[in-house]
């Protein structure tokens, strides 16, 4: 959220971003980032939302990119039945994420090791992130999920989108 000329913001939506596990300063507090942790993250954030009377309950909605897609789509589960919609961007729905560890970059292994406290165990990350597969992680999802991702993107097989997509039990725009 850009403190000034957020799209989010000027329409007057109330926006709250968060460190999840594995990120800054949850990651200094010593929360690692696992496959479901997130589901927790998005608990405790609405429990916080349910304490504030100026967020209007019947109209929260959930959003994530990248990584973060992984993230909100977990997130999102956890809370669904609360929520009006969740959009994700740049999907990362590869079960693994083969292509994006194996295959770019190797600074994008390195940092996710880093979150999950493998940073000098990379045969234990391997295993470890094995377990991340949204395909288990989306049977709650009954509000509206779109997902904005592109068959040319190199590090998210469009493929595994539709995978996933195909399990979740409320409307889907890819």
């Amino acid at each position: 959220v850009w403190g000034y000329g957020d799209k989010i913001l000027e329409r007057g939506f109330a926006a709250l971003t968060i460190d999840g596990p594995g990120q800054s300063e949850s990651l200094v507090r010593g929360v690692k980032v696992t496959a479901d942790n997130f589901a927790d993250a998005g608990r405790a954030c609405m429990a916080w939302v349910d304490t504030r009377k100026d967020i209007d309950q019947d109209r929260i909605g959930v959003f994530g990119r990248s990584f973060g897609s992984y993230a909100a789509t977990v997130f999102a589960n956890a809370i669904a039945d609360r929520l009006r919609g969740v959009v994700v961007g740049l999907p990362c729905f590869e079960p693994g994420f083969t292509k994006i560890f194996e295959e770019a970059s190797p600074t994008y292994k390195h940092r996710f090791m880093f979150m999950a406290g493998y940073e000098y165990d990379e045969p234990g990350f391997d295993k470890f992130i094995q377990n991340f597969d949204l395909r288990s992680r989306v049977g709650n999802l009954r509000c509206p999920f779109m997902v904005l991702g592109g068959e040319l993107d190199e590090l998210a097989p469009v493929k595994d989108v539709f995978e996933v997509c195909k399990n979740v039990p409320g409307p889907v725009e890819i």
